[in-house]
């Protein structure tokens, strides 16, 4: 009966309550509880070392600034250090991508560090995460470089505005090439036939574009009001007044536009990213084909996304690394201003743009966030 009691009490880990055996007589029975009594009181004194070794290790893992997740091998999540509300390690992941890439080398039992954009309590951030495998877990351990990566931004849009200076004298050129024959009309201007008057408003339409997209581009109208925008309305007026463009080429439009979608951005901003995306889709597409245009919300990343696909034949690998630099332009008619003033339209509203591209077409896909409520 001792015995049994005493080891109810061990199961039960009341360590406190133990009884020490006092029988008299040193038999065998005797010899053996003793040595159950003394094994359970330093199986008392391990087990609390090893919890205060726990409560050490998690204070540490708390107070770390770096996320550390642990799951088992199916992905679903047993322990994180920040309290997030998370079931899965695969929901953080805004590509599907990143975490199939990791994925893949967690189930050869190899660790890989990536670069990744995650979604952490709503927000979305760029991170490197180290994935290792440890027994019959993986632990993630993710640091957040997004304010670095704001940084590498900043330089690089920085490296590529710097070029403005040599851009205006590259303008002044321009300018002045436009005006020498300007200047021969006005010297004989009563001579001028139809011909030279139409080629005079040629060159005025020329001189305009250029100043106005250089102008777009140099300072585009990105101060907010403090009013919310009815994107969904905005656009719809939008596409109203460029169905002309549509019918010129038979352009069939396809379009889903969410009613009462608001952003805190400046309309004209807005129109200007619009007016140049839809544009850029009208001039790649085919005549008798089909442009897609969607604005809706996207409840995963509590943004407003607006994307423009075209059934063209794409922009090969060359041209897409260069497409948002400043006077690039495949046309021959273009400035190379358009996409470089989105870019930067995009980038000043804090959102995202993202280019899919292939011979059947391209998806230009502009995501911006809202403020959590």
């Amino acid at each position: 009966r001792f015995a049994k009691k005493n080891l109810k009490l061990i199961s039960n880990k009341e360590w406190d309550s133990l009884e020490k055996p006092t029988f008299a007589e040193k038999d065998e029975l005797t010899e053996i509880l003793n040595a159950l009594y003394k094994m359970s009181k330093e199986l008392q004194v391990y087990i609390e070392e090893i919890n205060n070794l726990k409560k050490f290790y998690s204070e540490i893992l708390f107070q770390l600034d770096n996320i550390v997740i642990v799951c088992g091998k199916n992905g679903n999540v047993v322990f994180n250090n920040k309290n997030l509300d998370i079931d899965n390690i695969s929901k953080i992941f805004v590509e599907e991508k990143d975490f199939q890439n990791i994925n893949k080398a967690l189930k050869k039992e190899k660790s890989k560090i990536v670069e990744a954009k995650l979604n952490i309590k709503g927000r979305n951030i760029w991170a490197i995460v180290n994935a290792a495998v440890y027994k019959d877990r993986c632990i993630f351990t993710i640091s957040d470089i997004s304010e670095i990566k704001a940084l590498q931004e900043q330089y690089n849009l920085a490296q590529r505005l710097s070029t403005v200076g040599d851009i205006g004298a590259s303008l002044a050129h321009e300018l002045k090439n436009m005006l020498l024959p300007l200047n021969l009309y006005i010297e004989d201007i009563n001579s001028l036939d139809k011909e030279d008057i139409e080629n005079t408003k040629s060159i005025l339409k020329k001189m305009n574009k250029l100043i106005k997209s250089f102008l777009n581009f140099a300072k585009p109208p990105t101060e907010y009001t403090g009013e919310p925008v009815n994107v969904s309305e905005l656009l719809n007026e939008i596409l109203f007044i460029m169905t002309p463009a549509f019918q010129r080429k038979k352009i069939v439009l396809d379009k889903y536009v969410q009613k009462e979608l608001y952003l805190p951005i400046n309309q004209t901003a807005f129109e200007i990213l619009a007016i140049n995306l839809i544009k850029n889709a009208i001039e790649a597409s085919f005549e008798r084909s089909k442009i897609c245009i969607i604005l809706r919300k996207n409840k995963k990343q509590n943004a407003v996304e607006f994307s423009v696909k075209d059934y063209g034949s794409g922009i090969s690998p060359e041209v897409r690394n260069k497409i948002f630099e400043p006077f690039f332009s495949t046309k021959q008619e273009g400035t190379g201003l358009g996409l470089s003033t989105v870019y930067r339209i995009v980038y000043e509203n804090n959102g995202d743009i993202f280019v899919d591209t292939g011979k059947y077409g391209t998806t230009f896909t502009v995501r911006f966030y809202l403020e959590d409520s």
